[in-house]
């Protein structure tokens, strides 16, 4: 499946755009059946029914522990699938380098996946600072864990400010100025601090 597939990125959009409602998702399964990427349809079907089973009266409410294998069997730490799908969700945070002869996928495991696409990262707060904003326009991240803040400048949070709006959770490991400071200019995104 073409990742630049002009129909492709319209669903992305819309499941950016519309995190809490699956119709979307569901779509962007059908169209990646029908475009030769039948795993990452299955892994999207797979955690849409296992969110659904935590729903009290999900109309489809089956069997928990087979849709969590699949899932699991998809995006696990020992799935080639996960680092390929990695990579092209956000390629701004996840790198291909090349150790001795082998290609290895870094950054892979700063990814949480969540009803198929990526909801949850953790990275340096100056990367997301700088790129955040252009990874959540294809993906429905909600929550977003910063490390290694600490000799970021003023200037480059204010800039970076787009990449934090509208986020439901923000984990900062401080909790002084800075913390303060999100807390005001972030009405709405539940702040979490981390001491260090």
């Amino acid at each position: 499946m073409d990742p630049l597939h002009p129909d492709w990125l319209a669903l992305r959009a819309a499941v950016a755009a519309h995190p809490d409602d699956d119709t979307p998702r569901l779509v962007a399964a059908d169209f990646l059946d029908e475009h030769g990427a039948p795993e990452r349809a299955e892994l999207i079907r797979a955690q849409i029914a296992t969110a659904r089973m935590y729903v009290p009266d999900a109309p489809d409410a089956l069997d928990l522990n087979a849709y969590w294998r699949a899932a699991n069997r998809l995006i696990g730490p020992r799935s080639p699938l996960r680092a390929r799908w990695a990579l092209a969700e956000c390629p701004e945070l996840v790198r291909a380098v090349v150790v001795g002869n082998r290609e290895q996928v870094r950054g892979a495991d700063q990814l949480e996946w969540h009803r198929g696409f990526v909801e949850k990262v953790t990275c340096p707060a100056a990367d997301w600072l700088r790129v955040g904003a252009a990874v959540r326009a294809r993906n429905p991240i909600r929550d977003v864990h910063l490390e290694a803040w600490a000799h970021v400048p003023a200037e480059q949070w204010v800039a970076g400010l787009d990449a934090l709006r509208g986020l439901t959770d923000l984990t900062v490991p401080t909790n002084g100025p800075l913390f303060d400071w999100l807390r005001e200019v972030l009405p709405g995104t539940r702040l979490w601090d981390i001491p260090f």
